[in-house]
């Protein structure tokens, strides 16, 4: 398919872009046929690795296993405060209950994380050696009410919650507090019962202090990779783990590499055949990296196979830098208007991501027109092969 694409290209284009048609014949060489054995490209300048080990040895906080008195004692005390001024020890615990996740169930006894951190450090700190000192809102502590007597299951509702905060490493305390009641509904759906936990909601400034924390603080991001290190060695539970939190800080700030991948599933294409057809001299740089990121997609290797490089951007802001969407907007904008176009109603908010507001008015209805075109070329080609 390929060449016919090829073909199309050079017929849509005037003989003065017969450049960029010479350009575009070289490409769809190199990337190759319909497939994922992507070549190796010089290196740019962002940083286009993150393995397995990139953070193994930096010191955290300890996660350990607690029984379930000792996991709701502490869910008591970490959303008590939620409503009133969030110390930074505090903070520290959201890590340690959500070690305690348990898989969905009736009757989640079985443990999604092993019972001691196997990265351990001699480094390593107990979270209530961290600051006692109260951030955010001093306002009143506001004590959960819990209905039944179960341990059990109100220990798993509180590492449930402690895990979806993790959100907060890449989303807004407001998108978070926007969640709040379905994250607490939608426990359901994975333990069959209503979440026992209610009658509280957590204080916006708190949630800001505690994103603001885990954004400046490496302790916290160092307790993240560990956390992410043991979850992805596993299959456990990948769809709370995704609903949770994995979904919301994969590919952080790098909207093109799921848009990218989305429509190249609603087409039915290969991500080769998608970047022969979009290629353009002006978007190189989102290309190549593109190419990166689609191989380390692929890449199940030891250093690789926790595919830990997904959440490479809260850990290094140089990682895949040119795949920000901020850096990119108007590359961003094609795709997901083609992604819109072919797909309108799993993609009815895809232009409002708050980066492409940098793309002008005059620029958004090119860049939709080009992508019509870019469709429309796509679907002659498959219909003649």
């Amino acid at each position: 398919m390929f060449n016919q694409i090829i073909m199309a290209r050079k017929e849509a284009n005037s003989s003065a872009e017969s450049e960029m048609a010479h350009q575009l014949q070289s490409i769809g060489e190199t990337i190759g046929n319909l497939t994922l054995d992507l070549p190796t490209l010089p290196q740019p300048v962002s940083k286009t690795d993150f393995t397995d080990n990139e953070w193994i040895n930096k010191p955290a906080l300890k996660l350990f296993k607690l029984d379930d008195a000792e996991t709701c004692s502490l869910g008591r005390e970490l959303l008590s405060i939620l409503s009133s001024g969030v110390p930074q020890q505090h903070v520290g615990i959201i890590f340690v209950l959500a070690f305690q996740l348990r898989q969905p169930g009736p009757r989640p006894n079985d443990r999604i994380f092993p019972n001691k951190d196997p990265l351990a450090t001699t480094q390593d700190l107990q979270y209530n050696e961290l600051s006692p000192r109260i951030y955010g809102a001093k306002g009143t502590k506001v004590t959960p009410r819990t209905y039944g007597n179960d341990d059990n299951k109100q220990a798993c509702a509180y590492a449930y919650i402690a895990a979806s905060m993790l959100r907060l490493f890449t989303r807004s305390a407001g998108n978070y507090l926007e969640y709040w009641n379905r994250i607490l509904n939608d426990f359901k759906k994975f333990y069959t019962i209503d979440c026992p936990i209610y009658g509280f909601s957590p204080c916006l400034s708190v949630l800001e202090s505690i994103r603001f924390n885990f954004s400046h603080s490496e302790i916290y991001k160092v307790t993240l990779y560990r956390y992410l290190y043991m979850a992805n060695d596993q299959d456990k539970a990948i769809g709370l783990r995704n609903y949770l939190y994995d979904t919301a800080i994969s590919h952080t700030g790098m909207h093109i590499v799921s848009i990218f991948v989305r429509l190249c599933l609603s087409l039915n294409i290969s991500p080769a055949e998608l970047l022969v057809v979009v290629y353009m001299g002006r978007f190189k740089r989102q290309i190549d990296e593109l190419i990166i990121a689609i191989k380390l997609m692929k890449n199940t290797d030891e250093d690789h196979r926790r595919m830990m490089w997904k959440y490479g951007r809260i850990f290094d802001e140089t990682f895949l830098l040119g795949l920000q969407s901020r850096t990119c907007p108007h590359f961003v904008y094609l795709i997901a208007s083609m992604l819109k176009e072919e797909n309108d109603e799993s993609a009815a908010n895809i232009l409002w991501i708050r980066q492409l507001e940098e793309v002008s008015e005059d620029y958004k209805v090119e860049w939709r027109e080009k992508g019509k075109k870019l469709l429309k070329m796509i679907h002659q080609v498959k219909e003649e092969v």
